[in-house]
Order: structure tokens, then sequence, then C-alpha cells
């Protein structure tokens, strides 16, 4: 099952007719608003694995966070005292804490206490439909709020910020002040024209990536070889190969779709890939993958991470500043394996992805500027170490996003024939 719009036959069939409905909504900004909010909860329904009562725990979600950061920016703009804003701010925190755990781990289903929860939504399959998009956008919502960065006023805005069904479940990921920018731009009418000879194009680019190339790789990639090819090192090889352009393929294909659609709705959305394959090590990669979850994981978990170990250690030295940043990017890795999900594929990729990240950062900021003082001005030496990089960081990031999509069972016999 797809998280993604695009995957729809039914939706390309009404795609047309929305996006030419939307342009001439733009006449009533208020209109226009509602009429966003309306198709994309229609669109969101239609998926095959969304019940009606998915639809409507989602919008009652929605629908108390923001009378809940309405309340919270209130208290920060008005002269409301510091405990009662730190009772806000723990409650507030510990909500969003309890939503992840609970909404998107998938062992909430062996539980009684939630066997209610589970009938009525178990074709929503929720901990799997991408809850956790609108909880970490609610939490970074909340963040740039404490932080003067964002102020929240219309509700159908708000709506809109976690609905747009362009970007729905998949991304780009967006910031509230980006968003609200562009939502303000998409509705004049200048340049319509050229916004859709430009986004058609790249739409239809899209499209052949996410249905023609990527299909063609999924045959080959791990998850879908039989249990005994595991043992085979060649086959393996192949896998982990395929795996990565397959997701790269199509996964910028879905980027290309959502900001293509973006386009003729006359919204620049932010760009999500950059050439990944041309990183040097897994931090030069993420730089360039998935660039509007790399940017937020840096801002909103790293950074704060970072900082509050910082405060921690005493005696401040070289080695131990580049020991936590090491800590901070394999924490903030750990996390974002499981945001993706609790299988065990995905732990995988996300502590595996952190310990190579932590190593990187550590060796390059203790030991880098004495290696690159040594090798400065030589070229055969920059340029085969550079060559050599991105060899490496292509083999590992196959390695690390690999075993991503094999259930349970098949990673443990994966790694079962693998030690073998």
């Amino acid at each position: 099952m797809s998280l993604n719009l695009f995957k729809s036959l039914e939706f390309f069939f009404v795609l047309p007719f929305f996006l030419i409905f939307l342009n001439l909504l733009k006449l009533n900004d208020s209109v226009f608003k509602v009429g966003v909010t309306l198709i994309s909860v229609l669109l969101l329904y239609c998926l095959p694995f969304i019940k009606l009562g998915y639809i409507i725990f989602l919008l009652s979600f929605l629908g108390f966070t923001y009378v809940a950061l309405k309340m919270f920016q209130s208290s920060i703009q008005g002269k409301t005292s510091k405990n009662k804003k730190s009772v806000f701010l723990s409650f507030f925190s510990w909500f969003l804490i309890f939503s992840f755990i609970i909404l998107k781990l998938s062992f909430w289903r062996q539980w009684d206490a939630f066997s209610f929860l589970n009938e009525w939504l178990a074709d929503s399959i929720l901990p799997a439909v991408g809850f956790a998009y609108f909880v970490i956008k609610v939490y970074s919502l909340f963040v740039d709020i404490k932080g003067g960065r964002a102020n929240v006023t219309s509700f159908f805005d708000y709506l809109n910020y976690f609905l747009f069904f362009p970007i729905v479940l998949a991304g780009p990921i967006m910031r509230w002040k980006s968003w609200e920018t562009q939502f303000q731009e998409s509705r004049k009418a200048n340049g319509l024209f050229l916004d859709w000879r430009t986004g058609v194009p790249r739409f239809i680019w899209g499209c052949f990536k996410t249905f023609t190339l990527a299909p063609l790789l999924k045959p080959f990639i791990l998850a879908s070889l039989e249990t005994k090819q595991y043992s085979d090192p060649e086959v393996v090889y192949i896998g982990l190969v395929s795996y990565y352009f397959y997701e790269y393929i199509n996964f910028s294909g879905y980027s290309d779709l959502a900001i293509s659609t973006g386009k003729l709705l006359g919204m620049k959305l932010p760009e999500n890939f950059n050439n990944p394959y041309l990183g040097h090590g897994l931090t030069g990669l993420w730089r360039r993958w998935h660039i509007t979850l790399a940017h937020w994981l840096r801002d909103y978990i790293f950074y704060p991470l970072s900082f509050s170990l910082s405060s921690r250690v005493k005696k401040r030295t070289k080695f131990k500043s580049c020991l936590v940043n090491a800590c901070s990017i394999f924490l903030t890795f750990v996390f974002c394996g499981i945001w993706h999900g609790d299988s065990y594929g995905l732990l995988f990729f996300g502590i595996s992805s952190g310990l190579v990240m932590g190593s990187e950062v550590f060796i390059e900021n203790y030991l880098g500027p004495t290696y690159r003082k040594i090798t400065s001005g030589n070229v055969f030496i920059e340029g085969g170490s550079s060559l050599f990089l991105k060899i490496l960081t292509f083999h590992v990031a196959c390695v690390s996003f690999g075993p991503v999509l094999l259930s349970n069972d098949q990673f443990l016999s994966f790694f079962k024939n693998l030690l073998n």
C-alpha cells in the first residue's frame, strides 16, 4: 500500500479538473482556502486503505492542536506567568510524545485497552499511514511559535498546512513561514500560464520515473527476493544496489510530482533531492537526499540534542565537543528510523546511519584539519580520496537503505544467511 496520493489512478483522472477548479477559486481568498481543504480531505479519504474513522480522528487531532497552539501563542504574546507557560509547554510536549508513541508504533494493536480503536481504524492501518508526519509538523510549529518564527491565524490555513494534497504524507516538509508565504503567492493569478508551461513537463518526468523506471528495479530489491537467495552474495549485492536506485528514482519522482503540482497552483515547493550520489560520506549524501527532512532533523532534533548534551559537559575540550556532536547525530538518526516505523529494517537503517554519520562527524572534526593540512596541494591524493569517498558512500548507503522494506521475518532470515 502506498502512502502517496500519486499512486492512485483515480487521482490522475480527477487532478486536472481539481487544478482548474482551484485556479478559478482564486478569485475569492476565503473560498480558495476552503476549496483546497475540502479537496485535500476528499483525496485523502479516497485512498483505498483510509476509513472515515481515520479522517474524523485526524481532523479532531488537528482541531485540538490548533486550539492548543493558539492558546500557547496567546500566552507567548501576552503577559502570562512563566509558571503557566512552563506547565503548558510540558503538557503539550508530553501530549505530542504520547501521540507519536500510540499512533505511530504498531505494538498498540496488541493491547486490549485499544481494541475499540483498532476495530474503528483497522482498514486505515493508522500507524503506517504517516501519522508521524502530522505529529512532527505540529511539534515544529510549536517550536517555531515559541521562538517567535510563526504566527498561526486562520484555521483553514492551519488545516491546509497539514493536508495540502500534493505534499500530504510524503512531503516535501515545509515550515510554517515558508508555507504561509507560498500559499499567499499561490492565490495570485500573475504568471499562471508560465507555471503550467514549466510545471507540466516536470510532472510528466516524475510520472516516467515513478511508473516506468522504478518498477523495472523493484523485482531485484532485497524485499522482492526469496529467502533462499539471501545466501548468494552476488544476488544480495544486486538487491542492495537495486534498492538504493529504486528508492532514489521512486522518491525523487514523487517529489517531482508534488513540486510540479504545487507549481500548477502557483506555489514554489522546496526541492527535496540534489544529486545525492555526488555526496562525500553519508553525511554529505543526507545534505542532498530528502533535503527537507534532513533540515527538519537538524533544526528540531540535532540542535536541541547537541545543546542539551553540551550544557552537561564540564571542562569542554575539542575531543568532548566532537564526541557530543557525534552522539547527537547518532540519536537523531535513531529517532529518524523510529519515526519511519518500528520494523527491524527501519531500526537498522536508523542505527547504522547514525553510527556511520556520527563516526564521520567525529573523524572530520577531530582529525580532518590535520589531514587537510598534510594533503593540501597534492592533486593525486585529493582526487583519489574524493573518488574513493564517493564509491564508499554509495556502498555504505546501499547497506544502510537496503533492508528498509524487509519484513521482520525477512530481516532475520537475511542476517542469519549473511552470518552463516
